[in-house]
């Protein structure tokens, strides 16, 4: 019983846009089942965010409960997630001014030299 759903626990990633109130919900009563809480809680569920970007704050702030992790996470808007969604997304699009390829930028441009 614990082995599936430790199985269902590291397979269940957050996905975009996937409401972070929603996804701490989930994964914690899962963490609870598995009797795992404080940090050990705090980290195996950050450790499930897909947006690098998010994963990275939460880290950051060095949460001492999954209480205190769900304060970040729901102070997240969707508005906020999409806009880190577009500078990926423009940063992955980088055009070459000089040979019009993409990928990457002028300066690094190898038809240069």
């Amino acid at each position: 019983m614990k082995s599936e759903l430790v199985e269902v626990f590291q397979s269940k990633g957050s996905k975009f846009i996937e409401n972070y109130v929603h996804y701490y919900s989930t994964k914690l009563s899962m963490l609870n089942e598995l009797e795992i809480f404080g940090k050990r809680a705090v980290s195996c569920i950050i450790g499930g965010i897909t947006d690098v970007l998010v994963r990275t704050s939460a880290k950051a702030g060095q949460y001492e409960s999954p209480e205190m992790l769900l304060c970040y996470l729901s102070s997240l808007t969707e508005t906020q997630i999409l806009n880190t969604e577009f500078q990926r997304k423009s940063q992955e699009t980088v055009m070459c001014y000089y040979c019009n390829k993409p990928g990457h930028k002028f300066r690094y441009c190898k038809m240069r030299n």
